[in-house]
């Protein structure tokens, strides 16, 4: 068995010329209402997915934290609409839905920043790059803007 490549948030912004701020856990209120990007950790590296559907079995990236990755015109207002949403929802945040069956402590980092949809797409090509595909939570090869 190869060793397991770590990439942690910190590292990931840092990548993508953004400074990172957080964490703060799951569910607390961002202290920002800029626009700008986050991503989405778990506590804990080391999670059974053994009850998880094959699609996303093929999908999780063996110890690693960083779960999700989005972006947002207002930050705070994002991040509440994801804590809201029920998995299989359409709304109020599909996006991202399968890290609501985690059943571990997350936490949220976010960077600030104007052109929040170039940032988004830094950060998932800094992770796809790293390990040839995008975050768990995340369907999609990189951000449209």
């Amino acid at each position: 068995m190869g060793e397991i490549r770590r990439l942690s948030a910190e590292d990931l912004f840092a990548r993508a010329a953004l400074t990172a701020f957080g964490p703060i856990a799951w569910g607390a209120a961002l202290p920002t209402i800029d626009s700008g990007v986050y991503v989405i950790c778990t506590a804990d590296q080391n999670i059974d997915i053994s009850g998880f559907t094959e699609d996303l079995r093929t999908r999780w990236v063996p110890g690693q934290s960083i779960v999700y990755i989005g972006r947002a015109k207002v930050l705070r207002n994002r991040l509440q609409q994801f804590y809201r949403h029920k998995f299989g929802a359409k709304s109020p945040h599909r996006g991202g839905q399968s890290i609501l069956q985690l059943n571990v402590p997350l936490q949220v980092y976010w960077s600030v920043a104007d052109d929040y949809a170039a940032a988004e797409h830094r950060l998932i090509e800094g992770f796809r790059s790293e390990f040839g595909i995008v975050p768990f939570g995340n369907r999609i090869k990189s951000a449209r803007f």
